[in-house]
């Protein structure tokens, strides 16, 4: 993760935003006066900063990435080389935090895909992740406006 990398801090604006507003920590503006903008986080709201974002991750250091070259016998019948155990442990441990969390009073919102709500962060997400994708394979980064494009011709198909 680099905080300099402008296209690492628009994925986590727009991701923190959409979480924000299914997850209920951003309340939902009523309706009425700005019923257009019923789904989406206030233009002004400090979550819209790339500041704010970085300023939660302050001290957070990810792991370093490291490659590691691995081969897959195609003709083999085992999937794993120990006992099939390895993360039983883990996975228990996992349970017991999920048994104990009190989920009462958690709501899920959802939203409608939007494209063409710019204040939804909809577009700004497939944007965002598109272009981390396409680094990913050395393929040219698209502007918002490209990816608003394409959207509009994919999303009837869908």
């Amino acid at each position: 993760f680099d905080q300099n990398d402008p296209m690492m801090t628009d994925f986590l604006i727009a991701t923190a935003n959409l979480l924000a507003v299914a997850c209920g920590l951003q309340q939902v503006p009523k309706r009425g006066k700005h019923a257009g903008e019923s789904d989406t986080v206030p233009s002004g709201h400090e979550w819209r900063s790339a500041g704010t974002v970085l300023d939660a991750l302050k001290g957070f250091e990810p792991q370093p990435w490291t490659f590691r070259r691995t081969e897959v016998d195609e003709d083999s019948d085992d999937e794993d080389e120990g006992d099939g155990m390895s993360n039983f442990g883990l996975v228990i441990n996992f349970l017991n935090v999920l048994i104990g969390f009190d989920a009462r009073g958690l709501q899920a919102h959802p939203m409608k895909f939007d494209k063409d709500r710019d204040a939804n962060f909809h577009v700004d997400f497939v944007c965002a992740a598109a272009n981390l994708r396409a680094r990913n394979f050395n393929i040219r980064p698209r502007t918002r406006a490209e990816v608003k494009m394409a959207i509009s011709k994919i999303r009837p198909s869908v």
